[in-house]
């Protein structure tokens, strides 16, 4: 059997969350959270192997929450969604909470399920590497 990563979604709008999720669950095991600042209390009870942000949200930004990631899970493989393509949302992204890539809406599922898909192979050969170095 395969091992099924945990994937956390953060999106303040019900909807998109909701889309996300039915996209993913077949192939990981999914938590999901409208707010944040709660989505970095479940990371204390339990770190996440994949993180798929939204940009916009009115407790904080994508990228700020994707750096707080960071720190909490620096292991993690993070995934910033969003409509804007401003490029210093983007260098912010990369630079400050070390992004694995970002996912342009609108999106389409079997578009956003191939690059979580290949966020979790990133993810196995990073944990495997290290597994390999100790």
């Amino acid at each position: 059997m395969e091992e099924k990563l945990n994937v956390l979604i953060v999106d303040d709008e019900e909807d998109n969350l909701a889309l996300l999720y039915r996209t993913l669950r077949k192939d990981f095991s999914i938590r999901k959270s409208t707010s944040p600042i709660e989505a970095l209390r479940m990371l204390d009870e339990m770190p996440a192997d994949i993180i798929l942000s939204d940009h916009k949200m009115p407790e904080m930004d994508g990228v700020e929450f994707l750096k707080l990631c960071s720190l909490k899970c620096p292991r993690s493989v993070r995934l910033l969604v969003t409509a804007y393509s401003d490029v210093s949302i983007l260098i912010d992204a990369i630079n400050y909470a070390n992004i694995y890539r970002y996912v342009k809406k609108p999106w389409l599922p079997d578009e956003l399920l191939m690059i979580v898909q290949a966020a979790a192979e990133y993810y196995i050969l990073k944990r495997d590497n290290e597994k390999l170095i100790q």
